[in-house]
């Protein structure tokens, strides 16, 4: 008698990039150099309709996608140097972290980050 054996998920190892900005004595604002680090353990699934109608007005006309992973990514903050992490997601395209929520439940702790393609503008 075979048993069932459970398959997981696969899952994959995305790119990631993350910068700070600085503003001099005379309030020109300089970005440091990217630092890239891998973004290990990662789901991306698409944004629902009712998920996007929630994200801020400015990315809802963007691609979005909501990335699953055990490495912590961030957002801007504002009043702070750190700039939106970026996700370079399956297909090469970066996108901006909207959003992120840290979940501490079941088996492995995760992240839930809701990523929007970079504007073209």
């Amino acid at each position: 008698m075979a048993t069932w054996q459970p398959k997981l998920i696969p899952r994959k190892t995305l790119g990631g990039r993350r910068q700070t900005q600085t503003v001099d004595e005379f309030g020109i604002p300089t970005t440091s150099a990217p630092v890239l680090f891998d973004i290990e353990n990662a789901g991306v699934q698409p944004v629902s309709g009712h998920e996007m109608n929630t994200m801020p007005e400015g990315y809802r006309d963007r691609k979005m996608y909501k990335v699953f992973t055990t490495t912590p990514v961030f957002t801007a903050v504002e009043g702070s140097d750190n700039l939106a992490d970026k996700i370079e997601t399956v297909s090469g395209v970066w996108c901006d972290v909207v959003r992120v929520q840290a979940w501490s439940y079941g088996i492995q702790s995760h992240y839930e980050a809701y990523v929007a393609q970079e504007n073209e503008r």
